[in-house]
């Protein structure tokens, strides 16, 4: 056993030396950060805009009902009136789509953001710390949420730890370094 680089080592193996290790519950830093002013206020634009779009489309379809309603089952205009309407109904389930996945384009942006964030926090507490390696988590001892079984098992296979000394998360630090409410 010797000291390398100011570690216990057993070998000339970088791997063969022991390492600090700490673990951080990303979750809780990113529940936070995602309720950001910044982002909620982005993603209230974008809904705000989106709506806009959506009410113009479904203003379209309602007419188009009336339109339709007000017609005599025997009306030789039915044909093309229904063609109108799957027309414009068609347009109106794209229009649907493209809001769904430009909001969720928007809160992947926003997620990818607050992880960055949150890694940068990590580093800055874990070089006042002296920590090498940190693992997400979630704590062994967390609340589970029993959705479905698909979920708890995912929730299981990510409590990475079934048990750790309490003084090794630096969960509360790197919260503090974000500038948010440690729980």
């Amino acid at each position: 056993i010797t000291n390398s680089d100011g570690r216990i080592s057993w070998s000339d193996q970088k791997t063969s030396t022991v390492w600090s290790v700490g673990f951080m519950e990303v979750g809780k830093a990113l529940s936070q950060l995602m309720k950001a002013e910044h982002f909620l206020d982005a993603r209230e634009s974008l809904n705000d805009e989106l709506q806009e779009t959506m009410s113009s489309a479904r203003s379209n379809l309602d007419s188009l009902r009336e339109e339709g309603q007000s017609l005599q089952p025997n009306d030789p205009s039915i044909p093309e009136m229904r063609q109108r309407w799957d027309r414009t109904y068609v347009e109106f389930q794209r229009l649907q789509k493209i809001a769904a996945e430009s909001r969720a384009r928007l809160l992947a942006e926003q997620m990818e953001s607050s992880y960055t964030e949150i890694v940068e926090a990590v580093n800055v507490v874990s070089e006042r710390l002296n920590v090498d390696m940190v693992l997400k988590f979630i704590p062994p001892d967390g609340e589970f949420e029993r959705n479905t079984p698909d979920a708890t098992l995912m929730q299981i296979r990510l409590r990475t730890a079934l048990r750790l000394p309490e003084d090794i998360d630096i969960t509360d630090e790197v919260l503090s370094e974000l500038g948010l409410e440690v729980q």
